[in-house]
């Protein structure tokens, strides 16, 4: 059973113990076809009942999200049972039942009328807001470990309430990454498949929407969420598509909640964007002083700087002048930026090639190569220096001017050397 961390001493010293059956081995023997989905709930949600039978392993200790990237049901009720919310002291018979019922719909099914029909059945007609925060909460996890999103969305639209901790407020980058990657050999309750990104920020659209995620959220949850959802164009897979409504909703979300994409990112997204509209919609989303501001820095460090200015520069598309005109956008949306700030040299070389550490380019080197004065022009604008050199390269000629002219743009080279050095910037 694969997981992306080591394990934890309490995680790995119960998967080594054959003596006591509990969350570990109980999982693995659900992953490995060894015991029945009924035997399966039994075991782990037997942990929640009040004067359940103690093991040796319930206790919580620092691998609840090892436990919760490695079953993410099992992890869940694991933190439950030992006591990561105080207010939670184990379930009477009677909710115990309830919860138990309606964990195999959710389980099993993805339509909400066939929990409301098991509701009906089993508390008196009660409808869903009427369930306890606990149990609620845990059908919550096995409808997103299930992605069972039409049934979650019903589940959290209903609930007036959260706990004071939820489970989701657990959730840590490598948790995120399972559920995204489609290459990790880590067992899951839903197969890998190509739209799984679509549907998780779906997930975190209701999450964030409905507060069952409470602030201060962790930063490696908040970072996941902000930068780490893969994103394409519409004809990438394993990612959400630029510019759909799902990515839009998520996305301000999270602004709604004052957690920013970084501006290196948004970078990345304005690269992508073959129209100006596109563009436009993305600082619609963001605003610039929410962007800077959540750098956390008075002023912007360069990797923010750079992954903005060169994420514009090496776009593909440039019809209109397009990445002129982008370019112009984002430096009047976000101010400060350095446009000299130089690329991540392993990441990135003039016309989106990559290059060698020692190859260092700065927006202005990436327009000079392509030959894109238009571009030039702006970045000229705003401070450009067309004097700049490599900084590795000392001992060839490395200027803009250079760069153009030894990719074959003599008339542009000529135009950048009779610019100013130093020019003022905007």
């Amino acid at each position: 059973m694969a997981s992306t961390h080591d394990w934890g001493r309490t995680l790995q010293k119960e998967f080594e113990d054959h003596s006591e059956v509990c969350f570990v081995r109980v999982a693995a023997g659900f992953a490995l076809g060894k015991i029945t989905l009924q035997e399966y709930l039994d075991a782990i949600l037997g942990h929640l009942k009040q004067g359940y039978a103690k093991h040796k392993y319930d206790g919580g200790g620092e691998d609840v999200t090892n436990y919760m990237e490695w079953d993410l049901f099992a992890g869940a009720v694991k933190a439950r049972s030992a006591g990561i919310d105080p207010s939670f002291n184990g379930m009477p018979d009677k909710d115990w039942l309830v919860l138990r019922s309606l964990a195999e719909v959710c389980w099993t099914s993805n339509d909400p009328a066939e929990l409301d029909r098991q509701l009906e059945e089993q508390v008196d007609e009660s409808p869903v807001s009427e369930l306890s925060v606990f149990t609620t909460d845990l059908l919550l996890v096995i409808c997103y470990a299930r992605r069972h999103f039409a049934m979650f969305k019903h589940l959290i639209s209903r609930s007036p309430s959260s706990p004071q901790v939820t489970m989701f407020d657990l959730f840590d980058s490598h948790i995120i990454a399972t559920r995204l990657s489609g290459y990790l050999k880590i067992h899951q309750h839903w197969p890998k498949h190509p739209d799984n990104a679509r549907t998780e920020v779906m997930f975190w659209t209701e999450l964030l929407n409905s507060r069952w995620v409470h602030e201060p959220m962790r930063n490696g949850l908040s970072m996941a969420l902000c930068d780490h959802i893969p994103i394409g164009r519409e004809w990438s897979e394993w990612v959400v598509k630029l510019g759909s409504p799902e990515l839009e909703a998520f996305q301000r979300a999270l602004v709604a909640r004052g957690h920013y994409t970084s501006i290196s990112s948004i970078g990345s997204y304005l690269g992508m964007c073959d129209t100006f509209e596109k563009a436009q919609r993305i600082f619609d989303i963001f605003d610039g002083e929410g962007l800077v501001k959540a750098t956390g820095y008075p002023n912007l460090p360069t990797w923010a700087s750079g992954g903005l200015v060169l994420g514009v520069a090496r776009s593909p598309f440039n019809d209109n002048d397009l990445r002129s005109r982008i370019m112009a956008l984002a430096l009047h949306e976000v101010k400060g930026v350095d446009v000299n700030a130089l690329s991540d040299g392993w990441q990135v070389g003039p016309g989106g090639g990559s290059m060698a550490s020692s190859n260092l380019y700065t927006a202005l080197h990436v327009a000079a190569c392509d030959g894109d004065k238009p571009l030039a022009e702006v970045l000229i604008q705003y401070g450009a220096r067309v004097e700049a050199e490599l900084p590795l390269a000392k001992d060839k000629k490395t200027k803009p001017a250079d760069i153009a002219r030894q990719a074959g743009h003599v008339e542009f080279a000529e135009w950048l050397e009779q610019k100013p050095s130093n020019r003022a910037s905007v």
